[in-house]
This record gives structure tokens, sequence and C-alpha cells, in this order.
């Protein structure tokens, strides 16, 4: 089982990795991690707006996983973040002629309709097994073939087997290059 600083970690390592699943837990601990030092960082103005800057993309991507762990495409993150962002120039545009009511109640509209997805998002049980964009099997397997590391390798097939399944790994978004070039190395290192 994964700390939760190992879960906030994980959630850096994959920066901008918008394929793969998320589970739950690594959404939550993300998010709530995110709220809570975005608050503290948030009382020095330029570090909490350059903090609030540097976790933009990983915390899309995290929502893009997490929606894909409910077999829902990464797309519907746009509807609402959309309508907000239309909202909020159209106040801009037309704060001086004293007209944006209009674009007050639709930036509401997409703010509120944020606020239902990330609710959603934390509390929705994921999809159980393989579903259209993989399975979750991030901390098993990674944890799997990191504990099968120090054991001896006994034929050439188990080196086979290691080695596509770190690859397998990498391709899934489950570990990063870098992850995947010291596993192999230490593979090959060991026949």
């Amino acid at each position: 089982m994964a700390t939760l600083l190992e879960s906030y970690g994980d959630c850096l390592r994959k920066y901008a990795t918008f394929r793969g699943r998320s589970a739950r837990k690594e959404y939550v601990v993300f998010t709530v991690a995110n709220f809570v030092l975005s608050a503290v960082l948030g009382l020095i103005p330029i570090v909490g707006g350059l903090f609030s800057l540097i976790i933009i993309i990983p915390g899309i991507a995290v929502a893009v996983r997490r929606l894909h762990d409910l077999n829902k495409s990464g797309w519907w993150l746009l509807s609402p973040y959309a309508l907000l962002l239309v909202g909020l120039i159209g106040i801009i545009a037309t704060v001086e002629s004293g007209e944006a009511a209009v674009w007050v109640w639709i930036a509401a509209a997409g703010g509120i309709a944020a606020l239902a997805l990330s609710v959603w998002l934390l509390f929705a049980r994921g999809t159980d097994g393989a579903n259209r964009y993989g399975d979750i099997q991030q901390e098993s397997e990674y944890s799997s073939l990191a504990a099968r590391q120090s054991a001896p390798l006994s034929s050439a097939d188990d080196v086979r087997e290691r080695l596509a399944q770190a690859k397998k790994m990498f391709a899934d978004g489950t570990i990063t290059e870098s992850e995947y070039e010291t596993m192999r190395a230490s593979i090959i290192k060991d026949i």
C-alpha cells in the first residue's frame, strides 16, 4: 500500500501522462494535498501563484486518468471549464458597459458544473477490472516487479518476462522512461 506522499509523488512523476487510469485514492490524495498546499502557499502571493501554475498540467492529467478509471473520455473535462472560461471572458469584455449579468450566470454555471465534476471524481467508484483505457494495476504490478527484481533470475524466459512487463508498464504510462530504463538496466545486470 502506497503512502500518501508516494501517491502524491506518483502524480507528479506522471506530470503530463494523459493515458492510462488513476484510482480514486490517487486522485483524492493529489486533489486534497494541492488544496492544502495552495491555501498555505497562497499566504505568499507569488509563491502561491507559481505553485498553482506548476500543478495545472498534472491536475488535468490526473483528472483525465480518473475519468478513464470511470470508463469516460478525458474530453468530459472540457465542457464545464470551457463554460466557465467563456463566462469569465464575457465578464471582462462587458464590465465597462455594465451588461455583464448574463456572463456572470454563464461563468457561475460553468463553475458549478466544474465543482460537480470534481466531487463526482472524488467519490465515484472506478471500473472494476480492465476497461477501454486499460487495467488499474499500477501499484500491484509495480510492487510485484520491484519485489522480483531482487530474486535471482531462473531462466531466459524469466528475463524476457520481466523486460516485457517493464516495457508494458512504460507503454501504459504506469512508470516514466527513466524508471523503465532503471528497471531494464537492473534486469540486464542480473543476467
